[in-house]
């Protein structure tokens, strides 16, 4: 009698109906997490903030980088929350950070105007690079504006001196 054998083929099974009911939580929870999402951006675009940020919130705790980056517009813009470029930065950055291209163009613009965070021509072309580099057209235009104009590079070279 082979024990051994009958007992691995037993952990075998239950790996893989561990393995299953993680994939069926997942699954749930991600659809859960898309219905949230899209619930939250109609509320947003409705203008019903409050509902917005109830849908928002928890998805951006959970490093969704949408729901960031809309929690970044909802500061920037004043929606539904006193206006705070601070915490606008603050949420912008998290989402640019995992590569959300719209949020690091926004955050480079926010380095471009000194807007909750210290005025940085070089910061500003970092995001507005990344996000270039992903095809966001206005980081594009904003580069090719910048690297164009006499004004701009004098200023550029005065901060980095």
């Amino acid at each position: 009698m082979n024990t051994g054998l009958s007992h691995n083929t037993t952990q075998r099974k239950y790996t893989r109906m561990n393995l299953l009911v993680l994939l069926a939580v997942c699954t749930i929870r991600t659809a859960a997490m898309a219905q949230s999402y899209d619930a939250g951006l109609q509320a947003y675009e409705e203008g019903d903030y409050v509902t917005a940020l109830s849908e928002f919130i928890p998805l951006a705790e959970e490093e969704d980088a949408t729901a960031q980056y809309y929690l970044g517009e909802m500061y920037y813009y004043g929606d539904g929350l006193r206006r705070n470029f601070e915490e606008a930065a603050r949420w912008y950055r998290m989402a640019a950070e995992q590569g959300n291209a719209i949020a690091q163009y926004k955050l480079g613009e926010m380095y471009f105007r000194g807007y909750g965070v210290p005025q940085d021509f070089e910061e500003t072309i970092r995001w507005l690079r990344m996000a270039a580099e992903q095809g966001h057209v206005d980081a594009q235009n904003s580069l090719g504006y910048m690297y164009s104009s006499d004004e701009w590079l004098r200023d550029f070279e005065e901060s980095t001196r």
